[in-house]
């Protein structure tokens, strides 16, 4: 049945045609809006540079249901619809592209269930929506979202059953758990702390050094975020001038701390742990302090 529907969706364009190709390049164009790193840009361009409380509340989301997400990848162990009989055979297509933009190029080892794409993008957008709740804003949000989704099954990279409960991991997160992050803001470090925790307990059976990531993303906010809410307070940028200088500052600030961190600890298990650790703190911590220290 899901092969069924990946072919319904690969049926609106034909390859090596011009259509086939326009609709290749836009299908591209929107899952490069789930790429790992443009989230994350994104999320900190937010913070640094326009709302600190947005901000951190979308990080706090997305590391959230990047939890969720890994988590089950590791329990389910899916492989990917490109590794299946049905491409092997010709019933599917693989859109494959490995360049600065978009990676649809996965190894064996990147499980397919459920996306991370549709997961950390439609945290990050229906992200958004939850913290202002307006109306058009929640609607263009999901709808994007559902877009990004069937993206990612034209690519021939997922399966329909992937990418939904993707989006019902996005919307727990952002409707469920950001809530209460809202209700409960002054105990966010202590939610982010348990939450930590508990992904921490389960990396150990699991032994994915993205999840390790997560776990040290997770004590580098739960430690240092505090620590510059006591002691630092930076408030948002009101020019834009400024807003650019932080983004470059805090960028350069975090880049130095993951290249001199990961030149001496191994990029495995305690050592990914901590390294993440460093860049997160480096992020929330000593980019505000920068921030202050340069009257930005």
């Amino acid at each position: 049945m899901e092969i069924g529907i990946i072919q319904a969706v690969q049926s609106v364009a034909s390859p090596n045609t011009l259509w086939g190709a326009i609709v290749d390049n836009f299908m591209l164009g929107l899952s490069f809006f789930g790429e790992t790193a443009i989230v994350i840009i994104t999320l900190f361009v937010i913070y640094w540079c326009f709302n600190r409380k947005l901000g951190e509340y979308l990080l706090f989301c997305v590391f959230t249901s990047s939890c969720f997400s890994f988590t089950l990848k590791n329990i389910v162990k899916r492989p990917r619809p490109i590794f299946s009989d049905a491409l092997r055979i010709g019933e599917i297509r693989h859109v494959k592209v490995d360049n600065l933009l978009v990676d649809t190029n996965f190894k064996p080892t990147s499980y397919s269930f459920p996306s991370g794409h549709v997961t950390n993008a439609g945290t990050l957008y229906m992200g958004i929506a939850s913290y202002f709740r307006v109306r058009w804003l929640i609607i263009s949000s999901i709808a994007f979202t559902l877009l990004l989704a069937i993206s990612r099954i034209y690519l021939g990279v997922h399966y329909p059953s992937d990418t939904l409960v993707g989006f019902m991991i996005a919307s727990l997160v952002c409707w469920g758990i950001g809530w209460l992050y809202q209700k409960f803001y002054s105990k966010r470090f202590m939610l982010a702390g348990i939450i930590t925790l508990v992904f921490g307990i389960l990396s150990i059976f699991f032994g994915d050094t993205k999840i390790f990531g997560l776990v040290g993303a997770g004590l580098g906010y739960c430690v240092c975020a505090p620590i510059e809410e006591r002691f630092i307070k930076f408030e948002d940028a009101k020019v834009w001038w400024k807003r650019i200088l932080r983004f470059l500052v805090g960028l350069a600030c975090a880049g130095v701390v993951f290249l001199l961190s990961s030149l001496v600890l191994p990029l495995e298990t305690i050592g990914v742990i901590i390294i993440m650790a460093l860049v997160v703190g480096s992020a929330v911590l000593l980019a505000p302090y920068l921030f202050k220290l340069l009257k930005l």
